[in-house]
């Protein structure tokens, strides 16, 4: 499970006004492609990709990904793939 954004009247955090955050399954939600344009998918060896690895395996993910209408990430591909390690 990931968690998304959504609009809506019941904000859940006080950083996140007018949002809430909502659990979704993660094969439900895809890649934007034209992130990997813009950014470079990161190195699954590198220590600090890693260590989000291991930090979301313990806490989970602290910020919630963005989610368009559409089911594409917005924001957060890299905890996205972090959490699938």
């Amino acid at each position: 499970m990931i968690a998304d954004i959504a609009s809506g009247p019941s904000a859940a955090s006080e950083s996140l006004p007018g949002r809430r955050a909502i659990l979704r399954e993660a094969s439900t939600v895809y890649e934007t492609p034209e992130n990997w344009t813009i950014y470079r998918r990161p190195d699954l060896n590198d220590p600090a990709f890693l260590e989000l690895c291991d930090s979301i395996r313990t806490s989970g993910i602290n910020t919630p990904l963005e989610i368009s209408g559409d089911d594409y990430i917005i924001s957060g591909h890299r905890r996205f793939i972090a959490a699938q390690c």
